[in-house]
């Protein structure tokens, strides 16, 4: 009996090992540090070609332009037996430089298609098209694309307001679905890094672009956009990779300077499936099992070296939820940040430092939040915050990515958001917002609170919400973030008695003697950054005078005199809605009422904001709180300087 159940446990062995040859041995993967005009590797049209320096020139200098360079074997984008979805990533650097007398355009596209070859007729009259779709932007005979473009022109059909953007173009158009522009000159002759990544299993396409002088990183753009390649390419799964650049009477030479690739392939496994036998078979299944057993015995010696890069996280309890934060070692976020360098800081809080970081494997860009040794609640505060968002999920949450627990050293990695914070919008210097975007912003973050508060199987306080914690996104799209003093309670018990913690100003007044956090708590302190929102001006400045510090007494003020619309941004000249403007003051106010009891509901906070129900009629001056006596020397202030995502 022993001896036969050795030899099925042999035979099951070999077997799952043959499984494992045929499913994932073989792969695309090519790496160019420079090209060859002799290697067949790569197959040039137009007026592409490889140059003596090791470069690819997509276009040259002689007016008008198109050329294309594609890696010669085609790769399959999902297993055509189980149609399940490969993961790639592709690195290129590149470079555009205009001449010296003309301005220059129109950039580079990284594409896929099932031609590689198909160049419409009428590419040299749309440089535009990028060479890929012909004069009238889409042609239902031009092969089905996939596109990344790196543009330097800002066509009428582009969707950014910057000529240097990049941009994801989907099925025979190049319309981009989605773009991230920057006031940086792409075709300055700099080079510039990209990173194409997609995941199979999220059907995410995403894209990161790195940019400076010298080698030396000043700036980066990201962007991602869901796409199902079956839904693209149905007919087939094998599509060619490749290049593709056009000029017009504005000239600009467009090089490549490297490429690598990496994605599953089960084209040669298919083939090589209908020509081996057993025998093969079972040769191939020994050769696995050895490299198997040598890569166990370098991981096991590489655990070893590296065996404080894990600590037992016996107290964190992420579930099984496959969509779940992954687990860093600490090492490979390090090696994201260059070792946490000043560089790389994007701000300071009570908690440790925010670094911006860069995962190589998956060419995402994140911002990684490593809590002080020095901060007192540090790892209470770091495991209220994994274990809370790891399961959530909302459009504006800030997404968590995963985290790291190494020795005494806590970290949390967070997608990084690429507009920054709200309050620097605000109160800083990036700009003015626009009312649309302001209202949209306001009702995203009531959005999020909702969620928390009624919609999650359990109600989370958040405790902390205030304009630095408000991120935003490539569209101007709330993402609430920053879970570090956030609690649960059951949806019946409301509150929870607790230190007061939070953010002066932002802070409800019945926590300072109750010492209790609830929804009402939350609700306040959304009034306030909803009157920031509508007014420019922080809940409390002092440098107005002293009528005008505290920003809820002052806009209260106006409402019982009838000029609320006086409370305005004066930055946005006039141009505004009134009617959202006077509802979200209202709800400001109603929100940040003195006394919890007559504080609305988020879920009634959006209805009035919506234009769905009426606001309430409030009292015309300011209500006093109802309030005891307490020792204000015992409190405790969190005072954030810059919340965990956000970018410069």
């Amino acid at each position: 009996m022993a001896s036969s159940n050795i030899s099925t446990y042999t035979l099951i062995s070999s077997l799952f090992f043959f499984h494992l040859l045929i499913s994932s041995a073989n792969s695309t993967h090519f790496d160019f540090s420079s090209f060859d005009p002799n290697n067949k590797a790569i197959i040039y049209y137009g007026d592409a070609t490889a140059d003596s320096r090791g470069f690819i020139d997509l276009t040259r200098n002689n007016g008008t332009a198109v050329g294309r360079a594609i890696y010669n074997q085609s790769i399959p984008l999902w297993n055509p037996i189980t149609r399940q979805l490969f993961d790639f990533t592709t690195q290129f650097n590149f470079t555009i430089s205009k001449t010296v007398e003309k301005s220059g355009k129109h950039g580079i596209v990284f594409f896929l298609s099932p031609n590689g070859s198909f160049i419409p007729d009428d590419a040299h009259s749309c440089g535009g098209c990028l060479g890929m779709v012909s004069l009238n932007g889409t042609d239902n005979s031009t092969p089905p694309f996939v596109g990344v473009e790196f543009d330097t022109y800002n066509n009428n059909w582009d969707p950014s307001d910057f000529p240097n953007h990049i941009g994801i173009d989907i099925n025979r158009s190049v319309k981009s679905v989605v773009t991230n522009g920057t006031t940086y000159l792409f075709n300055g002759g700099d080079l510039l890094k990209a990173w194409v990544v997609y995941n199979g299993t999220q059907r995410r396409l995403s894209v990161n672009l790195t940019f400076g002088f010298n080698g030396s990183v000043s700036g980066a753009l990201t962007l991602s956009h869901d796409v199902d390649f079956r839904d693209v390419f149905f007919d087939s799964p094998y599509v060619y990779v490749g290049f593709s650049a056009t000029t017009d009477e504005s000239f600009e030479y467009h090089q490549i300077d490297s490429w690598a690739f990496d994605s599953t392939d089960f084209n040669q496994t298919i083939t090589h499936h209908r020509n081996v036998g057993v025998i093969a078979g079972v040769v191939g299944a020994t050769v696995v099992l050895g490299v198997l057993l040598l890569w166990l015995v370098r991981e096991m010696k590489s655990r070893r070296n590296n065996r404080d890069d894990y600590d037992d996280d016996d107290d964190i309890d992420l579930g099984d939820d496959e969509r779940g934060p992954q687990r860093f070692p600490y090492g490979k976020l390090a090696a994201a940040t260059d070792d946490f360098n000043e560089d790389r800081k994007l701000g300071t809080g009570g908690f440790g430092g925010v670094y911006r970081g860069f995962l190589e494997d998956t060419g995402l860009e994140v911002a990684i939040k490593k809590v002080s040794d020095t901060s007192k609640q540090g790892k209470k505060e770091y495991l209220s915050e994994v274990k809370i968002i790891s399961q959530l999920r909302h459009r504006h949450l800030v997404q968590l990515i995963g985290y790291c627990r190494s020795n005494s050293r806590f970290l949390i990695v967070y997608e990084l958001v690429p507009n920054g914070s709200l309050d620097s919008y605000l109160f800083g210097s990036k700009g003015c917002l626009p009312w649309p975007v302001r209202h949209r912003i306001a009702l995203g973050l009531a959005s999020a609170l909702l969620y928390l508060h009624e919609e999650w199987t359990r109600c989370v306080l958040h405790r902390d919400v205030k304009a630095s914690n408000v991120m935003l996104d490539e569209n101007f799209e709330a993402k609430l973030g920053d879970f570090g003093l956030a609690r649960l309670v059951d949806h019946d018990q409301n509150q929870l008695t607790t230190d007061v913690a939070g953010t002066r100003g932002y802070l409800a007044p019945e926590c300072y003697y109750t010492r209790k956090a609830s929804r009402e708590s939350d609700v306040y302190s959304f009034g306030v950054v909803a009157l920031e929102i509508a007014c420019g001006r922080k809940v409390l400045d002092f440098t107005v005078g002293e009528e005008r510090l505290d920003l809820v007494k002052w806009v209260w003020e106006l409402y019982g005199l009838g000029r609320v619309r006086e409370a305005a941004d004066w930055r946005l000249g006039g141009e505004f809605d009134e009617g959202e403007m006077e509802r979200l003051v209202g709800v400001g106010l109603w929100c940040a009422h003195p006394n919890h009891a007559s504080r609305p509901s988020m879920r009634q906070a959006i209805g009035v904001l919506c234009s769905e129900a009426e606001l309430p009629e409030l009292p015309c001056s300011m209500p006093m709180p109802f309030a005891v006596p307490i020792d204000r020397s015992e409190l405790s202030f969190a005072t954030y300087s810059y919340s965990a995502v956000s970018a410069r």
